[in-house]
């Protein structure tokens, strides 16, 4: 079972559950419905929520705060765990501090003890220039170029890996079932 984003607004004031329907719309559609809730439970993208569970200690807001969940539906990325949509979770954080005032986002994965943690934009900035370095290869594990000494990318259609410099095609051995 693989590790699922999960993020929240720490805003330093309460808010109206109106104004955070309001934010869900423009957030869906800025950015696309299909990316938020689940498959089979159309939720809004934001809510307010009393307590933020994770595979660690729950956290509350105090006095005075309002917590509210972005209802992310991808996998989490991280160093050691290279497997979300990093861009997008970057994006949402950029879109919701400025459209949010006196907030701040937070970022976690649902479980392996991937806790919330502040996701400030020298956070961000660290982590994407981790992404834009290795992308999603160290999750994947895939063979290297002969020629180029790149990572390939599996090609289901060709049954096998395809350098993304020189197109070289490393085929998978095929098992004989006789």
């Amino acid at each position: 079972m693989g590790v699922d984003a999960q993020m929240f607004v720490k805003v330093k004031n309460k808010i109206e559950p109106r104004k955070v329907r309001h934010w869900a719309f423009e957030l869906s559609f800025a950015f696309g419905s299909t990316y938020f809730g689940t498959e089979n439970d159309k939720r809004p993208s934001l809510s307010i929520i009393t307590e933020y569970q994770q595979d660690g200690e729950s956290l509350f807001p105090k006095e005075n705060e309002t917590f509210i969940k972005v209802d992310l539906w991808q996998r989490y990325y991280t160093k050691g765990y290279e497997r979300g949509p990093l861009p997008f979770f970057i994006m949402v954080a950029e879109w919701l501090e400025q459209k949010i005032p006196d907030s701040q986002v937070w970022y976690g994965g649902d479980s392996s003890g991937k806790t919330a943690k502040l996701f400030n934009k020298k956070k961000r900035d660290k982590l994407f220039k981790h992404f834009v370095e290795v992308g999603h290869f160290p999750y994947y594990d895939t063979p290297v170029c002969d020629i180029c000494n790149e990572n390939m990318i599996q090609e289901n259609n060709i049954n096998g890996w395809r350098c993304p410099k020189c197109d070289f095609i490393f085929y998978k051995e095929i098992e004989s079932s006789i």
